[in-house]
């Protein structure tokens, strides 16, 4: 079980020593100098995915949170998102395919006894892990709002306001 994600030295109260805070300090320091000049998709993403990962990048520029070190979690996402996209584009194609009025995402399964069967199409389980998968890594770079403003948290220099002080 993961403990509650650490505080910038800024938005601590109390409970530290000054020698504790300094190393807090030093810490943080270290972490606005970790490179970000090779913010870069990796050569294993498709053309889809490496348009998703520059569209991430671009837009979490202005928030300075990306490190060099971020590229494999970026790439995990932009993967993911892309094979989301494609899963969702064949399961369009099967519904039409099929001439389906309406949302129809079953297809036709004959068991071992030949029995034939209407279930759930495959491509739907698909499709629900890789919008887990995107999920879980949005939150680890910032894609949702939530999670960009405990980042933005977490890098900023400044107190807390008195609400949020006294509600966190």
């Amino acid at each position: 079980m993961a403990g509650r994600p650490r505080k910038p030295v800024s938005q601590l109260e109390g409970h530290l020593t000054k020698e504790q805070i300094r190393q807090r300090e030093e810490q943080e320091e270290m972490l606005k100098q970790l490179p970000k000049d090779k913010i870069k998709p990796p050569a294993w993403l498709s053309v889809r995915g490496k348009k998703i990962f520059r569209d991430v990048v671009n837009n979490l520029q202005e928030v300075d949170i990306l490190a060099n070190v971020d590229i494999y979690n970026l790439g995990i996402l932009a993967e993911g998102l892309d094979n989301f996209i494609e899963v969702t584009i064949q399961l369009d194609a099967r519904r039409f395919d099929k001439g389906a009025g309406g949302k129809k995402f079953t297809s036709m399964h004959t068991n071992k006894f030949g029995a034939e069967n209407e279930v759930e199409d495959p491509l739907i389980n698909i499709q629900i892990k890789y919008s887990k998968m995107v999920k879980e890594y949005s939150m680890l770079v910032g894609l949702n709002p939530a999670a960009r403003l405990k980042l933005i948290q977490a890098h900023s220099e400044g107190d807390l306001d008195d609400f949020d002080r006294d509600f966190k």
